[in-house]
């Protein structure tokens, strides 16, 4: 598979002695050393010829352990997971919503304990929720996660080809010997993902790129793992779940009822108004006694930011695996297709919820840690 083809090996009595090559002492014992190596047979060296050394990848198709097991890659200074400073901000920023959540969580528990007579079960559902955080960064989970959720899909034999020459160069670049599960999503655009705690994503149209800006990609989005963006954004998403569907339910309701009053006639309408009067007089009490709530409707547009300053920094991330040159080939494609035309078109509400910062913002701090790391 390496387009290097290897002469077949014949037994010594069969070659023609006059195409012979005189061999240099010790090469013999040199040649059956490397018949024996990994159990299968090998040619020797020719003089003259480079010897590559092959590293095998085990494991199922689609997932791929750190094959970097060579002296060289033991020394370099290995990349290793923790909490970046988005990070740790991100979780802050979530807190409201979880405490939110816990005590709709907490509300759905005595509810059933009323409804059942036991109240064992008020402690079952809240304990319940809380673990299942847990178990979603679960491998199985995950998985499920990943197709029915994400809808991506196991790669292909030649996908996985692909994607495994280019996931073993980023792994032996990191040093890192995470295991992570690599997918493919269906999608016309050159573009990645890194969601839950070990899954990685590609497009199928980022397939088609070079290889260098292949493992650009994957380099970025191993770097939202080592900061621990994605197991933070993934756990904030499902703990703020159940906050969010009761303040979608509770925004139902309040619609339904005014439209139900607003068919009654005049007594409806009144009624109608009355219930927006008093939905708007408890909104202004809840500010008034306690501004911070305020902070609430801006944690949406907080959190965007920190997750634009994390894609900054998976961005320095690949720099640093030596894949900032093809990272910004990616971004200039990028801003070649129109991606930052659409976004100045869109609503300002959109510009300033978006996860992902102007592609001529990234570009020109790339090029900025690059010539710093230059200097």
């Amino acid at each position: 598979m390496s387009g290097v083809e290897h002469p077949q090996e014949l037994p010594a009595g069969a070659r023609d002695p006059a195409q012979r090559e005189p061999e240099a002492p010790g090469a013999a014992e040199e040649s059956d050393q490397s018949r024996k190596r990994r159990g299968v047979s090998i040619p020797a060296q020719r003089p003259g010829e480079a010897h590559v050394e092959l590293q095998s990848v085990d494991g199922p198709p689609g997932r791929f352990d750190d094959p970097a097991l060579d002296q060289q890659a033991e020394s370099r200074t290995r990349m290793r997971r923790g909490v970046h400073a988005t990070t740790a901000t991100e979780l802050l920023l979530s807190l409201p919503s979880f405490v939110f959540s816990l005590a709709v969580m907490i509300v759905a528990g005595q509810l059933v304990a009323t409804i059942t007579g036991a109240a064992v079960w008020a402690y079952v559902i809240v304990a319940g929720w809380l673990a299942s955080g847990l178990l979603a960064l679960w491998r199985p989970v995950e998985n499920v996660v990943a197709v029915v959720v994400m809808r991506l899909r196991r790669p292909t034999l030649r996908e996985n080809e692909v994607l495994e020459s280019a996931w073993t160069a980023v792994t032996q670049a990191a040093g890192s010997r995470g295991s992570y599960r690599l997918w493919v999503e269906e999608s016309e655009t050159v573009n990645g993902s890194a969601t839950t705690g070990h899954t990685i994503a590609v497009t199928r149209w980022a397939l088609k790129l070079p290889p260098r800006q292949l493992e650009a990609i994957l380099a970025h989005e191993l770097g939202h793992h080592l900061a621990g963006h994605t197991w933070t954004g993934f756990l904030g998403y499902w703990y703020a779940l159940p906050g969010w569907l009761a303040w979608k339910a509770a925004w139902f309701l309040l619609w339904l009822v005014l439209a139900t009053l607003s068919h009654m006639g005049w007594l409806g309408s009144l009624l109608a108004l009355a219930v927006v009067a008093g939905v708007v007089c408890a909104g202004l009490t809840a500010v008034t006694q306690f501004p911070p709530v305020l902070l609430l409707f801006a944690l949406p547009f907080l959190q965007a930011f920190v997750m634009r300053r994390g894609e900054l920094y998976a961005d320095r991330v690949a720099a640093r695996l030596g894949y900032g040159q093809p990272m910004l080939e990616v971004l200039y494609q990028f801003l070649e297709e129109g991606e930052d035309v659409a976004r100045r078109e869109a609503r300002w509400r959109e510009r300033l919820l978006a996860s992902h910062p102007p592609v001529a913002t990234r570009i020109r701090a790339l090029e900025r840690y690059l010539s710093q790391l230059e200097s």
